[in-house]
């Protein structure tokens, strides 16, 4: 059970990396296009 806990937590923090890059990665291209 806990490890099942454990694998909840992991992918949401997974998740919360993946939209923070692919924002970070956004507003990057926003850069050097502008």
């Amino acid at each position: 059970m806990e490890k099942c806990n454990y694998f909840l937590i992991f992918l949401i923090i997974l998740n919360l990396v993946n939209l923070s890059c692919g924002s970070w990665l956004n507003t990057m291209s926003k850069f050097t296009r502008g």
